[in-house]
């Protein structure tokens, strides 16, 4: 069965836009009312959401009233998470690398135990030709969504995508977000994926004019043809 090109899926087109680290144009993209923003806490990233951003995002806590704040880490210390969470105030954070169902039970416990039982997990997997969606059937429990991106050497941020027809192999009850190379040109094409579990698009590289920064036009754009398609988003 080929979920591309059949009926519109059972969730609103929420969308994600990650990557971000520069005050003004976080400021122009919270504008257009993302679900989330999601702040790249890798330090071998070329979009790293250091000091300077963290204390700006501190300091204007009502411009995200309506947008959750997302840390995305790959293998970070559990440690460095919970500071992160108070520093930035994340809603959720994100799992972008290898981590085991061990580390995630426990970046849950170390969460509950520090009084941050509301903060979410999103669990991220690297889709290629042989990805065995089976395997995320472990993390369903922990996570609120999973992101299934295009997997590469470096974690993300690579404007490639999978072949999206192999989402009709996740058979899973947790909602996901489409990562992975999506642009202005995608959107029909989202449009039509019928999958039942999809929640939503994660967008970063494919809208930047540099790495970290993006083109606020151009976003404007996706978001008016998204939301034409889909008045509930």
């Amino acid at each position: 069965m080929n979920f591309i090109n059949l009926v519109y899926n059972f969730y609103p087109m929420n969308i994600k836009v990650c990557g971000m680290r520069e005050p003004d144009n976080i400021q122009s993209i919270l504008a257009l009312k993302p679900a989330w923003i999601g702040f790249i806490r890798y330090p071998k990233s070329k979009r790293y959401a250091g000091e300077g951003t963290s204390q700006w995002v501190k300091l204007h806590p009502k411009l995200f009233q309506q947008t959750h704040k997302i840390g995305v880490y790959v293998h970070a210390q559990i440690r460095d998470i919970i500071k992160d969470v108070s520093t930035f105030g994340f809603q959720g954070i994100q799992l972008h690398g290898n981590e085991s169902i061990s580390y995630g039970m426990k970046l849950q416990k170390a969460l509950l135990d520090a009084g941050l039982q509301e903060v979410y997990l999103l669990r991220a997997f690297g889709i290629d030709a042989g990805f065995d969606f089976r395997t995320t059937e472990e993390w369903t429990p922990l996570a609120r969504y999973f992101i299934f991106d295009t997997k590469t050497e470096k974690y993300g941020g690579s404007g490639k995508k999978f072949n999206w027809n192999c989402l009709e192999n996740y058979q899973g009850n947790l909602p996901f977000l489409l990562s992975g190379g999506i642009g202005l040109e995608d959107v029909r094409d989202i449009h039509n994926i019928a999958h039942p579990r999809m929640a939503g698009v994660d967008i970063n590289s494919r809208f930047e004019s540099t790495p970290g920064r993006k083109d606020t036009a151009k976003l404007e754009t996706f978001f008016k043809t998204i939301r034409n398609l889909h008045p509930d988003t």
